[in-house]
């Protein structure tokens, strides 16, 4: 599905997705038609990065010949604040953001805002 191995291909996958759909954020952190500051479309492109996010956790999982069990396990004991340390490292925090951006709406929003602004920033330049 993805091409290049999983250590060095997963943090493009992300930053090319967040680069190919930043106007849809950008327009859905923008637009307040509920009053909660976010838009109902903002709810399908999160949406569409859980399910972004789904298949390249599962190629990753492939190529490394992981157990998905495993690495589902792993992300609940993110969720629980047991892996806070590895948001630290700066290795996996991307991945860290990656995972729970997939599972959090809110997080979603916190998280990639300024990832995305950051793109924007280098695209204007």
């Amino acid at each position: 599905m993805y091409g290049g191995d999983a250590d060095g291909g997963l943090e493009v996958i992300f930053e090319d997705w967040l680069d190919a759909n930043k106007a849809e954020f950008m327009a859905g952190v923008s637009s307040d038609d509920d009053g909660s500051g976010h838009s109902h479309a903002l709810t399908a492109t999160h949406r569409a990065y859980c399910e972004h996010f789904e298949k390249m956790a599962e190629w990753a999982i492939e190529v490394e010949g992981g157990d998905p069990k495993v690495f589902f396990a792993g992300c609940e004991r993110a969720v629980a604040g047991e892996l806070n340390s590895l948001q630290q490292d700066p290795d996996v925090a991307w991945f860290m953001d990656a995972v729970f951006a997939a599972l959090d709406f809110d997080q979603f929003v916190t998280i990639m805002l300024p990832k995305v602004e950051g793109l924007s920033k280098k695209t204007a330049k």
